[in-house]
């Protein structure tokens, strides 16, 4: 993993700002609309006016929609790229293939974290599996997963925010601490579908914005919704909950397949596991 000069500045609250005012104000009246070449000029025209972009770039951009109804993921995913592009569209160049560009630095977040395992050479190599979401570029609305090992995580920890011997309130102890993390990366995509991180840079915005979760999980200025006095690494609340949290949605009471002990079940998709963290750690580490 190496750093590099990343070349350009991107502003993540301000793409899914204009991402979500695309869709809403624009985008979510295709949804169920076969386009023509009449529909496309409108909608063309539309989206031109709403975010002040040349004409001939984003007509093309809708071109290999013609002739298909528009189904609302196809909005969303559109919404998306485009938000993410707008220096590409600005430029009166079209959107590029939705791949990801093993060339290209681009804004990346990481939205969900599982303990996990990977085979390394004749034995195994203990980390945790990330869920991404990458903002700007030409993936831009893409979701990849990537493995972080300890090793990659303790060697990034200082550079994502977290903090070394001086303040052990704020180092980085589990793997989960990066849910919500930012960072610019250059990503390449593997034959299983999950991507490997080339470069990894944080800019100074969004080192400002992960040291402000990583000191809310340390409890300077910001006092817990549950009162809880356990780690934040270790709670069930998920952040709809609690904006402090390790993971998406809060946990729901459930039986280890293994020990038949009780324990909390993350209910996020990516996250669910039939095991208590005791079993799954045992297992998997």
């Amino acid at each position: 993993m190496t750093t590099n000069k990343i070349g350009k500045s991107v502003s993540v609250q301000r793409v899914i700002h204009n991402r979500n005012n695309l869709y809403s104000c624009k985008l979510l009246h295709m949804v169920g609309v076969q386009l023509d070449q009449k529909l496309v000029d409108e909608f063309t025209s539309d989206i031109c006016l709403f975010l002040s972009l040349p004409m001939s770039a984003v007509r093309q951009s809708l071109r290999h929609f013609m002739g298909k109804q528009i189904t609302e993921a196809d909005a969303r995913s559109l919404a998306w790229r485009i938000a993410g592009n707008l220096h590409r569209l600005r430029k009166d160049r079209p959107l590029p293939p939705w791949v990801i560009d093993e060339t290209e630095w681009c804004a990346v977040q990481i939205q969900a974290v599982r303990p996990d395992r990977r085979k390394r050479g004749a034995g195994v190599e203990p980390g945790h599996r990330c869920l991404l979401t990458i903002i700007d570029g030409a993936a831009s609305g893409k979701r990849a997963t990537v493995f972080l090992s300890h090793k990659f995580q303790r060697a990034v920890a200082l550079r994502f925010g977290f903090k070394g011997h001086r303040d052990p309130s704020m180092r980085l102890v589990d793997g989960m601490e990066f849910y919500n993390m930012r960072f610019m990366g250059i990503l390449r995509e593997n034959s299983d579908l999950s991507v490997s991180v080339v470069k990894v840079a944080v800019p100074p915005s969004m080192l400002k914005y992960n040291r402000g979760i990583i000191s809310k999980r340390a409890r300077k200025g910001f006092t817990c919704p549950r009162r809880f006095s356990h780690a934040c690494r270790a709670c069930p609340i998920g952040e709809t909950e609690c904006e402090a949290a390790v993971r998406p949605a809060t946990c729901e009471k459930g039986a280890c397949v293994k020990c038949g002990k009780a324990y909390w079940k993350d209910t996020d998709p990516f996250l669910t596991d039939p095991r208590c963290h005791t079993c799954a750690v045992a297992e998997k580490l």
